[in-house]
C-alpha cells in the first residue's frame, strides 16, 4: 500500500511492480478489479475508509493503522471494492460495486513484522 497523494493509495501486488487497477477506468457497478501495470491514473487510487469511523478517512501519507476498512476508489466517490455476491470462495471476483456498507465490502488490515499488510474479507471469522 504506497501513497499517492491526497489521501489516495495504490495497493501493489506482492509478486512484483503490479497493482490493482480498475478494469478499463469504468466508474459503474460491476467494474472488474484486475491486476495490472502502473500507470498511475485513477483507475489504480483508492482511499480507505475505517468501518468504526465512517466519515472518517485516511488522509495523505497517514500510516494505515490495523483496523477494518472500505477501500473507495478514485473513480466515484460511492464505488467501493466488493466481493461479488458475497462469495467465500477462493478465486472470487472482485468488483467495484455502490457502497452498501455490507461485510462483502470491509476489509481487515493487519501489519505482519515486516510492515507488510495483511488483507482479509471482514466476513470472514
Amino acid at each position: 500500500i504506497v501513497p499517492t497523494g491526497k489521501g489516495y493509495y495504490k495497493i501493489v501486488s506482492a509478486l512484483g511492480d503490479k497493482v490493482l487497477d480498475v478494469e478499463g477506468g469504468k466508474a459503474q457497478n460491476l467494474a472488474d478489479l484486475i491486476i495490472y501495470s502502473q500507470n498511475n491514473k485513477s483507475n489504480q487510487k483508492f482511499r480507505f475508509e475505517k468501518v468504526a469511523e465512517s466519515d472518517e478517512f485516511i488522509q495523505n501519507e497517514k500510516q494505515l493503522e490495523d483496523g477494518t476498512y472500505t477501500i473507495c476508489s478514485s473513480l466515484a466517490e460511492n464505488k467501493v471494492l466488493d466481493i461479488e455476491k458475497g462469495s467465500l470462495y477462493a478465486g472470487a471476483n472482485v468488483i467495484l460495486y455502490s457502497s452498501n456498507n455490507a461485510s462483502n465490502q470491509q476489509y481487515v488490515f493487519k501489519k505482519d513484522n515486516s510492515k507488510v499488510f495483511m488483507l482479509r474479507l471482514n466476513s470472514i471469522v
